[in-house]
């Protein structure tokens, strides 16, 4: 009888145990990275999704404490297609979620089953644009992205800091105390520069039809490409940080190289305190010689 009254408290904690471990075998990493699980070709989108999405996103896409909901705003075949092709999604740590352009986790074809998936949840947002670069005239795209992208991507595409140590929410995204930072386009598609424009992903507004029509887009995207393409005629182009920083270089070097010409003819002159001992020195031996005879 006295084992007895142990036996059952035992017991419980036997359960618990065992319950909890079966709970923790599979729910260990709370971000898990694509791969390992479904062999790629395999999984159907539903499978990737619940995979490597729904532990942020939610097993139906409402959204968690990790993620945002994919139920609202510009969510949809375009914002789930741009996240996955430029490799900010997914992530294995949450402090990864302002990532910039990585390459892809998935291949196309794994992409776009998770993208049609995402879309049978409800995700509201626009469908994938389709791009004609054709269309686009890049005059145009040079005066748009001038004036509208720019500021932020810079004038040539390398992207840029733009904001210092205030975090915050961003189309349901949690910026981190880093600030906002402007990704380059220089290796962005053309679909990937209408998806962004078309869905605002994190840190970047949302350019809808009324703002930018399709054939602005169109151009846009052909400037981005010449921007891809463009050479350096001028020789070393500095990584192509920008007209007035490379200007700024250009004067400081040319600053310098004054400075070590005038210095290099200064010491090969004769010094003008030495002449004037010579002189005087010559003076005295022609006195000292008058009066000797």
């Amino acid at each position: 009888m006295r084992h007895r009254r142990f036996l059952l408290p035992a017991l419980l904690l036997v359960l618990l145990f065992g319950g909890g471990c079966s709970y923790f075998q599979g729910r260990a990493a709370p971000y898990r990275p694509a791969g390992g699980v479904v062999s790629s070709g395999a999984a159907s989108g539903e499978q990737l999704y619940q995979r490597d999405c729904a532990w942020c996103h939610g097993n139906r896409g409402q959204g968690t404490v990790n993620g945002p909901t994919l139920l609202e705003g510009t969510s949809g075949p375009a914002l789930t297609d741009f996240m996955l092709s430029t490799g900010r999604m997914p992530v294995t740590d949450p402090s990864e979620k302002d990532a910039l352009h990585r390459n892809p986790a998935y291949p196309s074809g794994d992409i776009a089953a998770i993208v049609a998936y995402v879309q049978s949840l409800g995700a509201p947002g626009p469908q994938i644009p389709v791009v004609d670069l054709s269309r686009g005239n890049l005059t145009e795209g040079l005066n748009l992205y001038q004036a509208n992208c720019a500021a932020c991507h810079s004038t040539t595409g390398e992207g840029g800091a733009l904001d210092t140590g205030k975090p915050g929410v961003v189309n349901g995204y949690v910026l981190s105390t880093k600030g906002l930072v402007a990704p380059p386009l220089l290796k962005a598609t053309p679909t990937q520069v209408a998806e962004a424009m078309r869905t605002g992903p994190p840190g970047m507004p949302v350019f809808g039809p009324s703002a930018f029509p399709d054939d602005q887009v169109d151009s846009i995207a052909r400037y981005v490409v010449a921007l891809q393409q463009a050479k350096s005629p001028g020789g070393f182009e500095l990584g192509r940080i920008g007209p007035v920083a490379e200007g700024a270089v250009g004067w400081l070097v040319g600053l310098a190289i004054l400075v070590l010409l005038t210095r290099w003819i200064g010491t090969g002159l004769p010094r003008p305190g030495h002449h004037e001992g010579a002189g005087h020195g010559g003076g005295g031996h022609g006195e000292a010689g008058r009066g000797t005879h």
